[in-house]
């Protein structure tokens, strides 16, 4: 828990909207059904699940209850609140994984894997100034390492390495995040950790339960990866007196290898993700033949197992992982290749073909109850609709779903049984902000084509209606952030704070706070911002918040039924723009202007559902 939280000890003291969602969702938990509530942002969700745990265990003593959310910083926040009434409520506990948290004693003890070591030592301490561990996550945005591939080489070697999942047993309310749950309930001892009959499940910010499942329940594999950690094992046995010169020149061999097929493979490209099957399996086919299949691979790869097995290497360790990890992937049947400008290199990536089959067998098939809580839960006026279950992964119609089994690589049939009698429609509940407190503007044209001309217009716009307020821009790639800040600059001196793929959100939002003027972010800045008071009093949306989805599944769903993949789209549009605009108004006493610059707004498709919703939080007055 927080060393800052000051107030501890504290009585719950509800509003009554808060008592009507404890009472609707107790009864719904109880009575073994599945139910999805909408609370308003500032309606107090955090302290409203925790008093509904209360509830739960004050009848069933003998239950658990698991408070399963989004991120390890949402945990972290749920765990800080629990610490303020921690004596009104049962036990508590946080538990994430050991694979999350920050072995400190790595970084103190000298281990910096090409990190600045001052650096991070003055980020290990202002994290633990505030808390008692350190989330690998936070540490690395402090250090702003973005690169997912980069990411997951520091996780390897700076994450805890013992587990105590079992001390985490014995306490009343557990709250953890989604992808542990996932990994723990789909393939893990779920039985054992999470009986579900004795069980009861709330899950927080619920609508980001299928993003974190996807990327959670699949694989991938890069050149860049690979020769990052052959890089590192070659370092660790250079100059080591033990290990056998046979070994270190078949391990330099190998480095000098993989650093040639990482730069022929990461030449400049088009930022395209290849979806022929055809062409994606000939060309995983081919990696894994000169990388695994050559008798100068298969030679290192014994050389790699003989240093962990007889010299007891701790770097072999993660290389080993890496190879099984490439195998799997560039073996499997259902693999995509995609190629970022950003990361700058192809990444070969598993998709699963019935995400929602193997969710519904897997893991909603195990619970027997569950109550999902978030702002945005719908995505149109009808509350009468399945349609955030079947977002969900929720079966409502008995069918026989296949998908590839993650252990065994089979790939089988189940029969699915229906959970529509378990589902309670979505209960809204009301908040404490009142539209009153934010006017919108809505641009009445329709969308501009051309680029130069577009974000020129909006350019003149956004100069002649920001002054001397703290203001967020929502543009759409980093592409369209640059040009904005180019061209604002050209016609404001107020400072520009902007996102850039080498920078967390984390320090982006830290230098914004600083310098206060105009922040410019990308679709991704919809949400996790939480600016209040004059921290941000404009928000302009020059791009409706479509995702930039170019995954194998939405390609296929695209060149499959276009009428269905743009409906999806507009789905998950819809949720993030809700999420966009809640970043205006974050209490009761904010005060706000929205602008919508984006001429698709008025398409007739969506401008009645993204009415509803905006009404829902401003006035609007054009």
């Amino acid at each position: 828990f927080s060393n800052k939280i000051t107030k501890r000890g504290l009585k719950m003291k509800l509003r009554s909207e808060q008592k009507r969602f404890v009472e609707y969702a107790a009864e719904s938990l109880r009575d073994n059904r599945f139910a999805i509530c909408e609370a308003p942002t500032a309606f107090g969700k955090t302290i409203s699940a925790l008093a509904l745990a209360k509830e739960l265990l004050k009848k069933a003593p003998n239950k658990r209850v698991i408070i399963a959310t989004a991120s390890n910083s949402l945990a972290k926040e749920i765990l800080n609140e629990a610490k303020r009434y921690e004596n009104e409520l049962p036990s508590f506990a946080l538990g994430v994984g050991k694979s999350n948290y920050l072995d400190v004693n790595k970084i103190v003890g000298g281990i910096t894997l090409d990190l600045d070591r001052d650096r991070a030592l003055k980020a290990i301490e202002e994290l633990k100034a505030e808390y008692d561990f350190v989330f690998i996550d936070e540490f690395l945005d402090l250090m702003d390492v973005v690169d997912q591939g980069k990411r997951d080489f520091y996780k390897d070697r700076l994450a805890m390495t013992d587990s105590n999942s079992d001390n985490f047993l014995p306490y009343q309310i557990q709250i953890t995040n989604y992808s542990y749950l996932l990994l723990q309930i789909m393939y893990g001892e779920y039985e054992r950790l999470y009986n579900p009959n004795d069980t009861y499940f709330i899950f927080d910010e619920v609508q980001e339960f299928l993003n974190l499942a996807e990327l959670t329940l699949n694989s991938k594999f890069s050149l860049y990866s690979y020769y990052l950690n052959v890089k590192a094992l070659n370092e660790r046995i250079r100059y080591d007196s033990v290990c056998p010169s046979s070994i270190k020149k078949t391990v330099e061999k190998e480095y000098l290898r993989a650093e040639s097929l990482y730069k022929i493979h990461s030449k400049p490209g088009n930022n395209k993700t290849e979806t022929d099957r055809k062409e994606c399996l000939s060309k995983a086919k081919a990696l894994y033949s000169v990388l695994f299949g050559e008798t100068v691979t298969r030679e290192f790869e014994r050389s790699v197992r003989r240093l962990l097995e007889k010299y007891g290497i701790g770097e072999a360790k993660y290389m080993v992982r890496v190879i099984e990890e490439g195998k799997a992937t560039l073996n499997s049947e259902d693999i995509y290749i995609s190629y970022s400008k950003e990361r700058g290199y192809i990444s070969f990536q598993t998709y699963t073909r019935n995400i929602d089959g193997l969710l519904a067998v897997r893991f909603w098939n195990r619970l027997n109850n569950f109550c999902g809580v978030t702002a945005t839960a719908l995505t149109g006026m009808d509350t009468q609709s399945y349609d955030p279950y079947t977002r969900l992964g929720i079966n409502i119609k008995h069918k026989s779903v296949e998908y590839e089994d993650k252990i065994t690589g089979e790939r089988k049939n189940y029969e699915v049984s229906s959970k529509l009698d378990k589902i309670r429609f979505i209960r809204k509940f009301k908040g404490v902000l009142s539209p009153d407190q934010a006017v919108c503007v809505i641009n009445p044209n329709e969308f501009i084509v051309d680029d130069e001309e577009r974000f020129s217009k909006y350019v003149s716009y956004i100069a002649s209606r920001i002054s001397d307020k703290n203001a967020m821009i929502l543009a759409g790639g980093y592409d369209e952030v640059n040009t904005l800040k180019e061209k604002l600059s050209a016609l404001t001196n107020i400072p520009i704070t902007v996102a850039a793929p080498n920078r967390s959100q984390t320090n982006v939002i830290a230098d914004f706070k600083k310098t206060g003027g105009i922040l410019i972010g990308t679709r991704n800045y919809a949400t996790g911002v939480n600016l209040t008071g004059k921290q941000l009093e404009q928000l302009f949306i020059t791009k409706l918040p479509y995702p930039q989805f170019s995954t194998k599944k939405w390609i296929d769903l695209k060149e499959r039924n276009t009428a269905a993949y743009w409906k999806k789209m507009n789905t998950e549009m819809t949720l993030t723009f809700r999420q966009a605009i809640g970043r205006l108004i974050r209490t009761p006493t904010d005060k706000g202007e929205l602008y919508i610059l984006d001429g698709r707004y008025n398409s007739k498709q969506i401008k009645n559902v993204l009415d509803y919703f905006v009404k829902q939080v401003s006035i609007i007055i054009n």
